[in-house]
């Protein structure tokens, strides 16, 4: 099937959009699960990718941000549907997790040293409006991803709120005997900035120009510094193998290892117990 450009599909209504995004013919690029949802992500046009049906306005706001503020190479946003469908521009790369192997050493050292930058161009972003935890948006929102049970987590309109959330999770797994006394409560002087939250080798793309690209800002928002640390380094020990893993997500994030663990501390709390 010849793929149409996105100036031929971009007047189309959004129902009648989400019927092409629909057609078995297009090329299908991944899943990407968040919080239990599946949301199918499609090649639609020569230039433009489509993921829905959970996408989010604060996933666009996120995105166009990035652009805003930062070097940091993003996929623009073409379109975003409220019933859940957002449109992109199309990158021709490959994910680091199926190129990694086959990159020399200099363009894989080169890689990480962009990755940190663009870390440190990112917590340098400031919000649309008032600064809270969560994504993107001019009023508090539910937190998603894996430190906020499947369910998600708040709204949070304070730091403050946020980290008495975390504590309570650790009271949880306290009262359960699932963890010993003793154990230290959520880190509250780490900062809130701007995080991607999803900074896995399968979210990051290196093009035909070796350009990377960071895709997948469905969790991004802004958080304690640690926890951009905290939720990429088990995807960087897969890749790279533990100590190695361990060492180039510090490198690009900043080591914040006893943050981490207080995530594994509470990991009770934020599956079996994520209700209580």
């Amino acid at each position: 099937m010849a793929l149409p450009s996105w100036s031929d599909i971009s007047d189309l209504s959004d129902d009648a959009l989400r019927e092409h995004c629909d057609s078995p013919n297009l090329p299908a690029l991944a899943t990407a699960g968040v919080n239990g949802a599946e949301n199918h992500v499609r090649r639609i046009a020569r230039d433009a990718v489509a993921k829905w049906p959970y996408s989010t306005e604060p996933e666009t706001e996120a995105m166009r941000l990035a652009r805003a503020q930062t070097d940091v190479p993003v996929p623009a946003v073409l379109r975003f549907a409220p019933d859940g469908l957002l449109v992109s521009e199309y990158v021709n790369g490959r994910p680091l997790s199926a190129c990694w192997t086959g990159l020399s050493l200099w363009r894989k050292v080169a890689i990480v040293w962009t990755l940190r930058g663009y870390v440190r161009q990112l917590r340098s972003v400031f919000p649309p409006g008032p600064l809270f935890p969560g994504p993107v948006a001019r009023e508090p929102q539910t937190c998603l991803g894996v430190y906020f049970t499947v369910y998600g987590a708040g709204p949070f309109a304070t730091h403050q709120e946020l980290a008495d959330w975390y504590d309570h999770k650790l009271d949880v797994s306290r009262r359960v005997k699932k963890i010993p006394q003793g154990v230290p409560t959520f880190d509250r002087s780490q900062p809130l900035v701007f995080t991607h939250l999803d900074f896995k080798p399968r979210n990051i793309l290196l093009d035909e120009n070796n350009v990377v690209w960071l895709i997948d800002w469905g969790l991004a928002g802004f958080y304690p510094r640690h926890m951009e640390y905290a939720a990429m380094v088990g995807s960087w020990k897969v890749l790279l193998g533990h100590w190695l893993g361990y060492y180039v997500a510090g490198f690009i994030a900043g080591f914040y290892d006893r943050q981490r663990q207080f995530f594994d501390t509470i990991s009770w709390g934020l599956t079996t117990g994520s209700l209580l």
